[in-house]
């Protein structure tokens, strides 16, 4: 008698043949008896893949040869794992997140791909594919624009399975700035403008104060905050909300009624608020001052 296994691994394989008298006595150790005519004995299959045992008999005297073949045997590998972290949960604009993917045991394939996805509803798309290094690891930098989600994965080898890692998120930040325009100086912290007649009349001459978001947002608003220096201090004497255009910026003229406005001291500030594709964010303030 003797004993063959074969796997098919697609276009791959490899073949025991016939076992000779010789070999068949140096595997009697694994063959154990059972009953009339069986046997029984342990393998070590030596990759993934499918694999059949076929036994033949070649036939004696009294019998004639007969072979049989066993079921499909699926080994499916040994499990290794893939882990994924980022150096920060929430970033600003275009800031630097170092994504790391960590890769337990492999074999003869060593390569993890890094794969990002924007949250609102964007393609994922391979950020990179490389083999781990001497520990494991599998480290790309990124600057996102947007709220994005990162995972890896492994392909697996002959010998352990593929792998997919949990996903990974990072809140970015929009890039918000105010400024201020058409002040005539500058005074420490303030900007300085002309009481202007034709601001009380037809809102030209007035203070001027810009606002661009970044990654754009057209058509999306922008929260506006305008304090007033007194005596106690800073107080909130008015929100506003402006809507920004094709470019995602806004433009806010900043009128008053009389003279009265002279020598007050003023604070403005604005704020992007989150939404699905961005964190939101907040300027700075912006002081000014209407003189005589």
């Amino acid at each position: 008698m003797s004993w063959r296994k074969d796997e098919r691994r697609g276009e791959r394989g490899y073949h025991h043949g016939n076992l000779k008298e010789a070999l068949l006595q140096a595997a009697l150790d694994l063959i154990t008896q059972k009953g009339p005519g069986g046997f029984t004995f342990a393998d070590s299959p030596p990759a993934r893949g499918n694999y059949t045992y076929t036994a033949t008999f070649d036939g004696d005297a009294q019998r004639s040869a007969a072979t049989g073949t066993s079921d499909v045997l699926a080994v499916n590998g040994i499990v290794t794992s893939l882990g994924l972290k980022a150096s920060a949960t929430k970033s600003g604009y275009r800031r630097p997140v170092t994504v790391t993917a960590h890769l337990g045991n492999h074999g003869t394939n060593a390569v993890v791909a890094i794969y990002k996805r924007p949250f609102a509803g964007g393609t994922r798309t391979l950020v990179r594919s490389a083999a781990v290094d001497a520990d494991g690891n599998l480290k790309v930098t990124v600057r996102p624009r947007k709220n994005t989600t990162f995972d890896a994965v492994y392909a697996g080898d002959d010998v352990y399975r593929a792998a997919a890692s949990p996903k990974v998120s990072v809140a970015v930040r929009v890039a918000i700035a105010g400024t201020l325009s058409r002040f005539y100086a500058k005074s420490g912290a303030y900007r300085l403008y002309h009481y202007s007649p034709s601001c009380v009349s037809s809102g030209t001459g007035c203070p001027r104060y810009g606002v661009s978001v970044a990654p754009g947002h057209a058509g999306e608003n922008v929260r506006l905050t305008l304090a007033v220096r007194s005596s106690s201090g800073w107080v909130v004497i008015g929100h506003e909300r402006v809507k920004l255009n094709a470019r995602s910026r806004a433009h806010i003229v900043l009128g008053y009624a009389n003279r009265a406005i002279i020598g007050h001291r003023f604070r403005l500030q604005a704020q992007f608020r989150r939404d699905g594709s961005n964190a939101g964010n907040t300027t700075g303030w912006s002081y000014l001052r209407v003189t005589g």
